[in-house]
Protein backbone atom coordinates (compact mmCIF):
# COMPACT_ATOMS: atom_id res chain seq x y z
CA UNK A 1 0.00 0.00 0.00
CA UNK A 2 1.39 3.40 -0.97
CA UNK A 3 1.24 5.67 2.08
CA UNK A 4 1.84 8.97 0.30
CA UNK A 5 -1.20 11.21 0.66
CA UNK A 6 -2.84 8.86 3.16
CA UNK A 7 -2.52 11.12 6.21
CA UNK A 8 -6.25 11.97 6.35
CA UNK A 9 -7.09 8.26 6.21
CA UNK A 10 -4.77 7.41 9.11
CA UNK A 11 -5.96 10.43 11.10
CA UNK A 12 -9.51 9.14 10.65
CA UNK A 13 -8.50 5.67 11.85
CA UNK A 14 -6.88 7.28 14.89
CA UNK A 15 -10.06 9.20 15.64
CA UNK A 16 -11.95 5.89 15.51
CA UNK A 17 -9.62 4.44 18.15
CA UNK A 18 -7.05 2.60 16.01
CA UNK A 19 -3.75 2.49 17.91
CA UNK A 20 -1.68 0.14 15.72
CA UNK A 21 1.95 1.00 16.40
CA UNK A 22 2.84 1.13 12.68
CA UNK A 23 0.06 3.57 11.89
CA UNK A 24 0.98 5.65 14.93
CA UNK A 25 4.55 5.74 13.63
CA UNK A 26 3.37 6.78 10.18
CA UNK A 27 1.25 9.57 11.63
CA UNK A 28 4.16 10.74 13.76
CA UNK A 29 6.53 10.86 10.79
CA UNK A 30 4.02 12.75 8.68
CA UNK A 31 3.56 15.29 11.47
CA UNK A 32 7.30 15.85 11.70
CA UNK A 33 8.35 15.67 8.03
CA UNK A 34 5.21 15.49 5.90
CA UNK A 35 4.25 17.67 2.99
CA UNK A 36 2.95 20.29 2.91
CA UNK A 37 4.87 21.82 5.76
CA UNK A 38 1.64 23.43 7.04
CA UNK A 39 0.55 19.98 8.26
CA UNK A 40 3.63 19.59 10.43
CA UNK A 41 3.02 19.48 14.16
CA UNK A 42 5.86 18.60 16.54
CA UNK A 43 3.54 18.13 19.51
CA UNK A 44 1.40 15.58 17.68
CA UNK A 45 4.51 13.95 16.20
CA UNK A 46 5.91 13.35 19.67
CA UNK A 47 2.57 12.16 21.05
CA UNK A 48 2.01 9.64 18.27
CA UNK A 49 5.61 8.39 18.24
CA UNK A 50 5.58 7.97 22.01
CA UNK A 51 2.31 6.06 21.74
CA UNK A 52 3.96 3.83 19.13
CA UNK A 53 6.95 3.02 21.36
CA UNK A 54 4.63 2.47 24.32
CA UNK A 55 2.85 -0.16 22.23
CA UNK A 56 6.09 -1.59 20.78
CA UNK A 57 9.21 -0.46 22.68
CA UNK A 58 11.57 -1.95 20.08
CA UNK A 59 10.08 0.06 17.20
CA UNK A 60 13.24 1.80 16.00
CA UNK A 61 11.51 3.95 13.41
CA UNK A 62 9.36 5.58 16.08
CA UNK A 63 12.44 6.25 18.23
CA UNK A 64 14.04 7.93 15.21
CA UNK A 65 10.90 10.02 14.72
CA UNK A 66 11.05 11.07 18.37
CA UNK A 67 14.69 12.08 17.86
CA UNK A 68 13.87 14.16 14.78
CA UNK A 69 10.92 15.88 16.48
CA UNK A 70 13.00 16.69 19.56
CA UNK A 71 15.81 17.93 17.34
CA UNK A 72 13.41 20.21 15.48
CA UNK A 73 12.14 21.44 18.85
CA UNK A 74 15.67 22.25 20.00
CA UNK A 75 15.83 19.57 22.70
CA UNK A 76 19.25 18.22 21.67
CA UNK A 77 20.13 16.09 24.72
CA UNK A 78 16.78 14.26 24.65
CA UNK A 79 17.00 13.96 20.86
CA UNK A 80 20.42 12.33 21.22
CA UNK A 81 19.06 9.73 23.66
CA UNK A 82 16.20 8.86 21.31
CA UNK A 83 18.53 8.67 18.29
CA UNK A 84 20.91 6.36 20.17
CA UNK A 85 17.97 4.13 21.06
CA UNK A 86 16.86 4.03 17.41
CA UNK A 87 20.33 3.00 16.25
CA UNK A 88 20.62 0.40 19.01
CA UNK A 89 17.33 -1.14 17.92
CA UNK A 90 17.76 -0.92 14.16
CA UNK A 91 21.09 0.22 12.79
CA UNK A 92 20.10 1.54 9.39
CA UNK A 93 21.60 4.52 7.52
CA UNK A 94 18.67 6.85 8.20
CA UNK A 95 18.87 6.33 11.95
CA UNK A 96 22.65 6.74 11.94
CA UNK A 97 22.29 9.99 9.96
CA UNK A 98 19.92 11.37 12.60
CA UNK A 99 22.33 10.38 15.37
CA UNK A 100 25.32 11.90 13.54
CA UNK A 101 23.47 15.17 12.91
CA UNK A 102 22.46 15.55 16.55
CA UNK A 103 25.95 14.62 17.78
CA UNK A 104 27.51 17.19 15.47
CA UNK A 105 25.14 19.91 16.69
CA UNK A 106 25.87 19.11 20.32
CA UNK A 107 29.63 19.08 19.71
CA UNK A 108 29.43 22.50 18.05
CA UNK A 109 27.69 24.15 21.01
Amino acid sequence: MCLVGRLPYFEHLYELGDRDYRRLGYLAWEYVRGKPEARRNLKLALERARQAVAAKPDYGEAWDTIAVALLDGGELEEALKAAEKAVDLKDIPEHQETLDKISMLINNL
